[in-house]
This record gives structure tokens, C-alpha cells and sequence, in this order.
């Protein structure tokens, strides 16, 4: 029986990707890059390489500008303006070959190769790209033609913020980042229901972490709005200023403030607070107003109605969700 021949240790020890060959597209004939692709350094999913010419992908995107400007210190640079190179350079990437392909085809104008209506997982990957890269621009006019089965699809919400950002879809963006304010708890994670912390994806799992900060923030503010509103009915004397009820008004309201406190541990520096918008706002309109034992409604001055009307401004407030125009990245140049 013949034995395992003995690895050499001199020899370098190639990943599953370096084993295999890779697929070879010529997308500009006389390129002077050549993008060696593949998802992972690690991954046995097979390469694909592209000749592509760096002039276009400089011009489409900020970050190949900047990977291959004469003035750049990135060893790709060096390379592509040594004057003795007679040879296109090589630049590896990890993405997604099939979606980079998309991409690249848009780039060099060859509009017959390029899908007409990409599925949800090409899309989120193309997304991605275009977001990495900073492309949205270049690849417009091709993922306008996309909006209207972008806007019908069956997706996720974090999934249709990605797509929304990456290709620029500003109403589809007010709309989506809109319910995840909502719907997005004190963990970064987007929930339903009572907003349980592991109910849901994260959101680092699918954006950006700029889109991601002006989320939470956005739904912190509303928070906050809240509970400054909670402690001002806490420290305030319940002098209203209504004579028909008087200081036996102030007192009921006093009394009826700290029990729904305690009951719904509204003081609690945790509890509702870690949940979603919507699940806190149900929980404090299941609060009922206060009346006089006589049967007097007090609902204009009670600290519960009062409070409805601080929430209805914000939900108001928070409709149209965020805009691209936020964001330097997302502002086309002049």
C-alpha cells in the first residue's frame, strides 16, 4: 500500500481558491487592471477575473479613485504608473463575482449582458457593491429601471433600506427607514410585538453603520422626548390651573402619576424603554385618563392625555423616516 507523499514545507500552502482556476472576461480589451474576485481568500468558490480598464472604475467610483490616482500611496497605484509595467496589474477583492460581474458590465456599457430584473439575493449583493464602493451615481440609470419591482418585492425592511440607500430610492428611503425607527429596539435589533430583544435581525447584519447611528438616534430623540415629558409631570407641582377641579384635581393626578408609574415601571432606567417605539406607545395609550370622583372629565389638564398629545406630535414627526440628502456620501457631486 503506497503512503501520503510528505508535504514539502518550502512549498507555500495554497487555499481552495488558488487551486482553482479562475474564469477569465476581457471587459476592456486594451485594460490595464485586471480584478481577481472571489468572496473569501478562503473560500472554495470558484475566481473570476476581470480585464477592465482602471480609468472607468476610477471615474464611477470614489474609492477605485483614490485605490488608483497617481498621487495615491496604495501599492496599486505604484504599480499601475510604473513606467516599466508592461502588463495589466492585479488587484484582488472579496465580493460577490456573479453581482461584481452586474456591475462591471453597467460600467463598460455592455447593456445586453446586464439582467434585466435581478432576483432579491443578486440585488442585495449588488447593493452592497455599489455601497462598498461608493457607485450609486454610476449605476443609476441602470437600478431606476429596477424601482418598480424594487418597491413591490417581498422583502424585509432592513433589506429595502439597503436597496433604498445603495441606489438612491429617496421615497422608498423615507418610507423603510421609517418603519424601522418604529419598529427597532434599544439593541440595534428590529422587532415586532412587544419589541423582545431577540425577536429580530440586526441591523448590522444588512446596513451601513451611518445609516444605522442616524436610526438610533432618531428613535433615541423620540425616547427622550418621552421621558424628559414623564419628568417634568414628576417634579411639577400639579398646579394646572383649572378652578374646577382644584387642589382635589392636582391630588387624584398625583396619586394616578405614581401608581401607572409603578405598574408600568415607567421609572424603571430599563424595562419599556429597551423596546420598540410602537410597543412602548401602546403600552402608555393603555393608560386611561384620570376623572374626578364626581364625574367631571379632566382630560384637557390630566398628565396622561397631555402626554398623547407629546406622542401624537412625535409618530407625526417620524413619518417620513430619514432622507439621503442626510448624508454627504449619498449627495451627488456637483
Amino acid at each position: 500500500m503506497m503512503s501520503e507523499p510528505i508535504p514539502d514545507p518550502s512549498q507555500p500552502t495554497l487555499t481552495p481558491s488558488e487551486m482553482i482556476t479562475p474564469s477569465f472576461i476581457t471587459l476592456a480589451a486594451e485594460g490595464d487592471v485586471i480584478l481577481d474576485i472571489s468572496e473569501s481568500p478562503a473560500s472554495d468558490c470558484p475566481r473570476t477575473q476581470y480585464l477592465v480598464a482602471s480609468q472607468v472604475l476610477s471615474a464611477a467610483s470614489p474609492v477605485f479613485r483614490t485605490m488608483f490616482s497617481k498621487t495615491s500611496p496604495f501599492e496599486e497605484a505604484q504599480k499601475l504608473h510604473d513606467p516599466n509595467r508592461n502588463m495589466p496589474i492585479t488587484v484582488a477583492l472579496e465580493d460577490d463575482p456573479a453581482a461584481f460581474e452586474v456591475v462591471l458590465n453597467i460600467l463598460h456599457f455592455r447593456n445586453r449582458r446586464v439582467e434585466k430584473q435581478p432576483d432579491l439575493p443578486r440585488l442585495l449583493a449588488i447593493a452592497t457593491i455599489s455601497d462598498k464602493y461608493q457607485l450609486y451615481e454610476a449605476l443609476m440609470f441602470v437600478t431606476n429601471s429596477w424601482y418598480t419591482a424594487i418597491k413591490e418585492l417581498d422583502a424585509s425592511l432592513e433589506k429595502k433600506a439597503l436597496l433604498a440607500w445603495a441606489f438612491h430610492y429617496e421615497d422608498l428611503f423615507h418610507e423603510t427607514t421609517g418603519e424601522i425607527i418604529r419598529h427597532v429596539n434599544d439593541f440595534g435589533r428590529l422587532t415586532m410585538g412587544f419589541g423582545m430583544v431577540s425577536a429580530g435581525p440586526m441591523l448590522s447584519e444588512y446596513l451601513p453603520e451611518c445609516l444605522i447611528d442616524a436610526i438610533i438616534k432618531k428613535r433615541n430623540l423620540f425616547i427622550d422626548r418621552i421621558k424628559t415629558r414623564l419628568e417634568f409631570y414628576r417634579n411639577k407641582r400639579w398646579a394646572w390651573g383649572q378652578s374646577i377641579c382644584s387642589s382635589r384635581c392636582d391630588s387624584l393626578q398625583w396619586g394616578h402619576f405614581l401608581r401607572m408609574s409603578g405598574q408600568y415601571r415607567l421609572v424603571d432606567p430599563g424595562s419599556v424603554w429597551y423596546r420598540n417605539i410602537d410597543s412602548l406607545v401602546s403600552t402608555l395609550r393603555t393608560i386611561a385618563v384620570e376623572k374626578c370622583a364626581g364625574g367631571t372629565g379632566i382630560g384637557d389638564h390630566s398628565w396622561n392625555a397631555d402626554l398623547k398629545v407629546v406622542i401624537a406630535e412625535g409618530l407625526k414627526e417620524l413619518e417620513n423616516g430619514l432622507s439621503l440628502s442626510e448624508f454627504p456620501s449619498r449627495v451627488a457631486e456637483g
